[in-house]
Parts: C-alpha cells; structure tokens; sequence
C-alpha cells in the first residue's frame, strides 16, 4: 500500500487563501526544490502548472463558493473577489519572534504614545467652576428607547469589539431584548452626567503612517477601540447637543455638508479669483500649517473653558468633563497586551464626539492674527491653511499672520511641526518679487513649488500636472487586480466591480476641483479605464466616461454647496428691477483667462446652466 499509494505531508496555514488544494501546495513545493537545485527547465515548467491550477482553483472557488453570494451577503461578496484580485492587501500586523519581544514592543508603543503629555499634570478639576454660570437644562434631553433601538439595529456588526467583550453582532442581533438595558444605562450616564468609568478605558491599535514604519515615535497613529455601548452613548450626546456648539464657518471637517471638496474649492477658487486680476494683484502667498500631535496634545482645562464660553448646558459641561478625565488605554498587538497607560490630555481618536470636541478647542485658531492684514484661514481638523491675497504694490503680511498662529499654540499647549509647516507664492506677473522667506522660532519654512493638501497636489502656477501625474501612478499600480481578475477566468462583473470600487474612486478623487483639467490630461485618465475594459474583453463604451463623470459630480457638488449658506459669497444672482416670470438666476463670473475659467466655480455654473 505503501509503495502504490505513499503518504504525503502537506502544511496548511490559517492565511492559506479558501482556495487553495493540497495538490496546488505540493506543487509550489516541487518548484522551490527544482529552483534551489537549478533545474530550470522543470521550474518553468511547475510554474506554469501551477498558475493554471490556481486559475482555476479560482473560478471554481467563485462558482461554488463566491458566485451566490451577490445577493444574500454582498459584503462577503466583495471580500471574496477582492481576495481573489489580491485588493484586499492591508498594512501588515506587527509581529516579532517572540512573545516577550512583542509584548515589550507593545510597552514601548505605549510609552511613545504617551509621551507627549508625560511632563503634564491633570488640570481639567481645576475648572469645575465654570459649569456654575452655565445654563441648567431640566429635564435634559434623553433618548426613547425607540431611537436606541433603532441605532442598535444599525449598528455595523464587523466593528471591532472593545475591552467589554461585547461585539457589534450580539448588540444588532438581539436588539429588541438588550434595548432597555442599554437605554437605562444611556440615560443614567445623561441624568448624573457621569460617563460610565468602565468605558474610560481604551484598547489602542497602532496603525501605520507609512508602508514600512521605522520610527516608532512618528510613523505610527493611535486609534482607540472603544466599547460598541460608549460609542452609542457618545452618538446620542452629540445628537442631543450638537446645535449648541457654533463652529466657525472656515472649518470642513466632521460637519455636515462639508468635506475636503469643499474645503480644497475655498483655498482654490480665492486664488484663482485673484490671479485672474494681474492688473490689481501681486500675487497668492500661501501657508500650509502642520501641527505636531494635534489630537494627543489637547489640554483638557482649555478645552473645557471653551465648551463652557460656547454657551452649552450645564449637564453636557458636566458629562464631557467626566469623559476628559481619568481615561486610561493599553496598546493591544497580535497576542500581546501592553501595561496600562494614562491619559493627561488629548481626545481619544475612535471616539464619536471626539471630531466635534477637537473642532471646539482650534475654533479660535486665528483668533490672534490682525483682521487688518487681509489673511484668510481655512481648517480641515488640525489642518491648517493660511492665505493672504497680496494687492498690487503691497507686501506680504504672512509673517505675522504665522506668528499669530504661533501666539495661538503657545496659549493653548498647542506645538507647531517647523519642518512639515511650508509656504507657497503665486503669482503670474512678469516681474513680481517674492515674499520674505518665513520662521517658526529659529526654523525657515520651506517654500514649495508643489504641495499635496488634503490628497489634491496644489502648484504654485495652479496647474493639475503633478497632481494627475501622481493619480496615474497610484492607479497604475492597481492595475494587476484587474488581470489577476482575467487570469482566473472571473465573470466580468468581478472586474468592473474592482474598477469601480478600487481604480475609479482614485481617478475621481475631489474632481470638481481639478476638473477642468486640458484635454490631454483627460485623455491620459481615460486610458487608465480603457486599459482595463480591454484586459476584461468589454468595449470601451460598456462604462460612462471619466469626462461625463467628472461634469455630473461637479454639478452636484455645486448643488450641495449652493444648498447652504457658508458659501454663498462664491454665487452672485442677476438682479434687475423688472418682474419677470424667470426667477433669478446665478451668474456665471466673468473670466479673463482660460485658467479662471476651467477653475471649479465658473465651470460648474456654466454646467449647472445646461
């Protein structure tokens, strides 16, 4: 039997892709001994056997597997072809040979991440008084448990689970019998503004900045795995109390009708405005503000004195203070769990209100620059730009609009980053000197000529060149997903859906800003998408064009702008003395360069018009 039928040892791994057979894993074996004895010709020849069967071992995976899945569960649907396409590739685990290794490796991410605020004391006690002037709301808004209800049944059952233990799946599934517990233990936590000690403790997962992390004090972010219940609990108080809070008009970030488009279009369209006007006009100076830790390094006492001179109640005063204070997190790794930390300062990056309570504490962040000097800001969480439109025969006031900010983090135990911190100067006069180079301290600011602000690569002569550039190199490179795709002999709808939701989303990325880019840019995108409606075998035409694309969600983007009334100073309506039956109408901005004119706000009146 021995002879006839011998046995063979094949390894299986827990990362073995659901595909793979025995037969596939002692052929990969076969090839790795014939490469290691130099026997090419039968390498060649298993490696060509083996990428048939893995084809195949896909589309067959598909059929009986993936292929049902479209519409009972899409969500695994996607996974599976994106595992099958090789799109599902993430930031690698940390891992380290050792169990002790890795638990002193989760140590010393605990010490790196809590170092910012090592020389720091608690101060948020020292404030109490303030809720004293504070308006008393009785009885305070609480949810029913019809709302608590609903939001359990809404919840996203693949979000992590916090230290409790208590996943998102058993919250959703058996939501109609733990509504009331968890409605009693929301509107306990409201009615003695008190938020839940449990709840103050955070498992943290360090996630990489970069594709290869190397400083451990730098290239990693800490986002804090909160309990489902906390997170609920947070969500409610924010609804509850949201319009209390006024945030400046000059923040896009966690707002609603607001996002890095909207902030990109108002940084953008002032200085294409202004560089329309030569005759009236030196130039754009502009700077790009970074801020070392923004989140970590918020201090609780000055925080909490800027809720109260909002004019909050007093319960929510009191409930945010009890969720500032005594917050303690552990660094949680594969297999390791780190010592326990505590947190001085800072608002917990994973919470739900944490967004709105940072927008809270740098709403003032101008507040120290002169009005008088003509610089504008515009802030996206803690990203800052300053600019200043500098009039003809002027100079720039820039400098002293850095040291107002400057002014502004010393007072607020804020620090600014010199080296990431650059400015810009535009202009397009013939002879036009440029601005003073700038400081922070000792430190010169690096002047750009190119600068990627929110994901969008800006120039200094406002052209998209760099910017498409980099869209194309980034979209290239995912082009494997699509033969991957055609090598195992997918349906088609497996490589139009990973076009769609893996290539399309970074061909399109704020497009109504760059979007009126020359036609031989537009042409470079659109053979991106050709390329891979080729290699599935469809006709060019089987998907919308990139162009049409980009023309309709630059006319939504506009209709949502227009819809408020942060930015109606870009929207000029005719106005006349005559009563006519044609309501009035946005005007398209007279343009005196083709640059102005394919700038977003006059291309997107003109389309909006058709």
């Amino acid at each position: 039997m021995d002879d006839t039928m011998p046995l063979k040892t094949v390894r299986v791994h827990p990362s073995d892709k659901p595909w793979m057979t025995p037969q596939i894993k002692i052929l990969i074996s076969d090839r790795q001994r014939a490469y290691t004895h130099g026997d090419q010709v039968s390498h060649n020849q298993l490696k060509a056997k083996i990428s048939w069967l893995i084809a195949n071992a896909k589309q067959k995976f598909y059929q009986d597997k993936a292929q049902d899945l479209r519409h009972t569960n899409p969500g695994k649907w996607y996974r599976s072809i994106y595992a099958m396409t090789g799109a599902d590739q993430q930031h690698a685990d940390i891992t380290a040979p050792s169990k002790y290794e890795l638990s002193k490796l989760a140590d010393d991410l605990l010490d790196a991440f809590t170092k910012p605020w090592e020389d720091r004391e608690p101060s948020s006690l020292l404030v109490s008084g303030l809720a004293d002037n504070l308006i008393d709301r009785f009885p305070p808004a609480i949810p029913s448990i019809g709302q608590v209800r609903a939001a359990l049944k809404r919840l996203n059952s693949k979000k992590a689970t916090g230290h409790d233990g208590v996943p998102a799946w058993l919250l959703k599934h058996f939501h109609e019998d733990l509504a009331p517990v968890i409605h009693d233990i929301i509107c306990a936590s409201i009615l003695q503004c008190k938020y839940p000690t449990p709840y103050k403790r955070s498992l943290v997962t360090p996630v990489p900045k970069v594709s290869n992390p190397v400083d451990i004090n730098n290239d990693f972010r800490q986002i804090s795995v909160l309990p489902q219940v906390a997170k609920l609990l947070e969500r409610f108080q924010l609804d509850l109390n949201q319009h209390e809070l006024e945030i400046a008009d000059n923040q896009h970030a966690f707002l609603q009708g607001r996002s890095t488009v909207t902030a990109l279009a108002c940084i953008t369209q002032d200085s294409f405005n202004a560089t329309d006007l030569d005759c009236k006009t030196e130039g754009v100076h502009i700077v790009f503000v970074d801020f070392r830790k923004a989140f970590d390094l918020v201090d609780n006492a000055i925080l909490l004195t800027k809720l109260a001179a909002s004019g909050v109640n007093r319960g929510f005063w009191k409930w945010t203070q009890s969720f500032l204070t005594g917050r303690t997190l552990q660094v949680k790794l594969p297999g390791a769990l780190s010592k326990v930390g505590q947190v001085i300062a800072g608002v917990p990056q994973g919470g739900v209100i944490s967004p709105m309570l940072f927008n809270v504490h740098i709403n003032d962040v101008d507040k120290d620059i002169p009005s008088s000097l003509g610089i504008k800001s515009c802030k996206f969480a803690d990203d800052l730009t300053l600019y200043q439109i500098v009039p003809l025969h002027s100079e720039s006031y820039m400098q002293q609009g850095v040291d107002g900010v400057k002014l502004w983090a010393d007072k607020n135990k804020m620090e600014l980053n010199a080296k990431k911190t650059k400015d810009m100067w535009s202009s397009f006069k013939k002879h036009s000197d440029n601005p003073p180079h700038l400081c922070i301290n000792d430190t010169v600011i690096g002047r750009e000529t190119e600068f990627k602000l929110l994901g969008v690569v800006i120039q200094d002569n406002l052209k998209w060149n760099s910017h498409i550039s980099c869209v194309l190199k980034q979209a290239n490179k995912r082009i494997y997903h699509i033969r991957a795709c055609k090598k195992a002999h997918l349906p088609d709808e497996v490589g139009l859906t990973t076009y769609t939701t893996k290539i399309r989303p970074l061909l399109e990325y704020a497009c109504p800003i760059w979007g009126g880019i020359p036609d031989y840019l537009s042409l470079e995108l659109q053979r991106v998408q050709d390329r891979c409606l080729k290699i599935l075998g469809l006709p060019k035409d089987a998907l919308e064009t990139l162009a049409s694309r980009r023309s309709n969600l630059t006319k939504k983007e506009l209709e949502r702008m227009m819809r408020s009334d942060t930015f109606k100073h870009f929207f000029e309506q005719s106005d006349h003395s005559y009563n006519l039956r044609r309501k009035k109408c946005n005007q398209v901005p007279l343009s005196r360069t083709v640059r102005h004119q394919q700038s977003f706000i006059p291309r997107a009146l003109r389309l909006f018009s058709f």
